[in-house]
């Protein structure tokens, strides 16, 4: 197949968001895939390195960013803002890449980083399957918006329903009003922090167990902080 995937950050060997983005893209070219990446343009050398020193015929890079003097005007030196420069990169790539896909027949488009409820995917508007994900996880829905993914979920159930032959088009309405979406709760993040915090706190009286034994500190007045 071929596949197009976005990846703002996909860099080798560096982890956290670069390295999902580069893993996607290695990991679908070794099952044989034609893949096209288009990413940040900041990320050639690296890529470039790796490529050398590694034959992947079938891994294809199409890199884009801005004019340096728009990075330095929005993203400065603090970096403040750098999500908003991430949305506007969303919107350049969607015009940077109507020429490739004039050329190349993708069976499927992908948008792996970043993925998250902040930053939306202008490619899904073009008339090619869409994937969007893994989406990350650790935000919170406003309850506005339930509402409208809710009917996204509720849509995308329909047509694959329909167009697997499962359901007719005619039995939808009795079916979908039995359907309801609930959004849980997902505790997982709170438990990972209060874990680290009660981590540091047993780190932190390891350190003074010396000042105790010393007399610096008395052991009621550790118990207390």
């Amino acid at each position: 197949m071929n596949i197009l995937l976005s990846a703002y950050a996909c860099e080798p060997n560096k982890g956290s968001e670069p390295e999902v983005g580069w893993k996607w893209a290695l990991a679908l070219s070794k099952r044989g895939h034609q893949v096209y990446v288009i990413t940040r343009k900041n990320n050639k050398n690296i890529i470039d390195e790796y490529l050398k020193k590694n034959s992947l015929d079938n891994l294809k890079f199409i890199y884009f960013d801005f004019p340096s003097w728009i990075l330095k005007t929005i993203k400065g030196k603090s970096n403040a803002y750098a999500y908003f420069y991430i949305f506007l990169w969303q919107i350049g790539i969607f015009f940077a890449i109507k020429p490739v896909l004039k050329k190349i027949k993708f069976d499927f488009i992908h948008h792996v980083t970043f993925a998250s409820l902040r930053f939306p995917s202008f490619l899904s508007l073009y008339n090619i399957p869409f994937i969007y994900g893994p989406v990350a996880g650790g935000d919170t829905i406003p309850f506005r918006l339930r509402k409208k993914f809710s009917n996204i979920l509720v849509d995308a159930l329909k047509t694959q329903l329909v167009l697997k032959g499962i359901i007719n088009e005619d039995d939808w309405p009795g079916i979908s009003e039995n359907i309801f979406i609930d959004f849980l709760k997902d505790n997982y993040f709170a438990e990972l922090k209060e874990f680290e915090i009660m981590r540091d706190r047993f780190d932190m009286m390891s350190q003074v167990e010396s000042l105790v034994e010393q007399g610096y500190y008395s052991k009621q007045w550790v118990r207390k902080n």
